[in-house]
């Protein structure tokens, strides 16, 4: 996992585990009345870890906001 300001990046070998840790995420932060709710977007790709960060086309992509 890597921290983004008030984001996190997770990676994992199959697009299931990361849906259900974004749930269980969206979930447990719903249910603390004194966080705002929680959103999550899942993207799947290839990643290549260099350094400690994770780089690639995916990585990149923009996110379009509400």
């Amino acid at each position: 996992m890597k921290l983004i300001g008030d984001e996190a990046m997770i990676v994992a070998a199959a697009a299931e585990t990361v849906c259900r840790i974004a749930v269980a995420l969206c979930r447990a932060v719903g249910a603390e009345p004194t966080l705002p709710g929680a959103r999550a977007a899942v993207g799947f790709g290839t990643v290549t870890a260099r350094g400690g960060d994770f780089v690639g086309p995916l990585v990149n992509l923009g996110w379009p906001g509400p």
